[in-house]
């Protein structure tokens, strides 16, 4: 599906948000979150990590785990063989 065509389903009191864990083989998740909640992500080995959403509805990683909001991966992809990962934006002709 081109990228055009989709939409955005945040709004002012909830983020789409994907979480790029890379403690072993890449893997990803999506989050709808609002202010105050706790992400809880089951890491390699079981390990249970949390990130929790301040106000501004931010999220930060820690070390091999990358957040992203998904408006800024909407049009493009994420490049998960960086490190750390990067939103790649093709350009349109």
């Amino acid at each position: 599906m081109e990228p055009e065509f989709l939409k955005d389903p945040s709004s002012q009191k909830e983020r789409w948000m994907i979480l790029v864990c890379k403690a072993e083989k890449p893997r990803i998740e999506v989050y709808s979150v609002k202010p105050g909640e706790i992400i809880r992500h089951e890491c390699a080995g079981g390990k249970i990590i949390e990130f929790k959403v301040n106000a501004n509805l931010e999220v930060e990683g820690v070390e091999k785990h990358h957040l992203y909001r998904f408006e800024d991966v909407l049009n493009g992809f994420i490049d998960v063989s960086e490190d750390p990962p990067r939103v790649v934006v093709p350009k349109r002709s």
